[in-house]
């Protein structure tokens, strides 16, 4: 069984506010996203990896039709389309422009390889840990006590800074000048 499966099956939770973002190597003059809606907690199996839970329609954004309406597909970094689906769960064509009919877009906070900061506990660790985001996936689910809604499942493995690392070092240099400016 996927892990991923088993963590989709326990639906979003954890805790908002413990994440801080520290860069992407690869796309170093991006704009640090917003994290404060994302659900972080570590992996209870597997306490090197985070599970995200971010939000793509709830409250804050207008409804996404569920998924025997909307077939979601990741596109370009960081972006969901909700395609219309019919009732035999094919999709629907806009015939006068020639494309698949949308719900919605909408752009998650992560991109491959950002390298996030855990500010949560763990054991009897104190220091805040890194972790570089990898793949995700567009799941509908519910919180405990609320409707089903669409969320972006995202899970992140620890960095260990030490003198191989250089991506790690390079993100570790950033998390202490940030740390010493504030």
């Amino acid at each position: 069984m996927n892990p991923l499966d088993a963590i989709e099956a326990e639906g979003p939770r954890g805790h908002t506010g413990l994440l801080g973002w520290l860069g992407n190597i690869e796309l170093p003059y991006r704009e640090a996203p917003a994290l404060d809606h994302v659900l972080a907690r570590r992996d209870a199996e597997r306490p090197w990896l985070l599970v995200l839970w971010e939000p793509l329609s709830g409250a804050e954004a207008p409804a996404i039709p569920g998924p025997a309406e909307a077939g979601p597909w990741c596109c370009y970094l960081n972006t969901v389309i909700f395609y219309a689906l019919d009732a035999g769960g094919g999709y629907i064509i806009d015939v006068d422009r020639g494309v698949f009919r949308e719900h919605a877009r909408r752009e998650h906070a992560f991109y491959g390889e950002d390298v996030i900061e855990w500010r949560g506990a763990y054991a009897d660790r104190v220091e805040p840990e890194m972790f570089t985001v990898f793949g995700g996936r567009v799941v509908s689910a519910a919180r405990a006590g609320a409707a089903a809604s669409w969320w972006m499942l995202h899970r992140a493995r620890r960095i260990h800074v030490d003198d191989t690392n250089l991506k790690a070092r390079a993100h570790e240099a950033r998390r202490l000048r940030l740390k010493a400016s504030a």
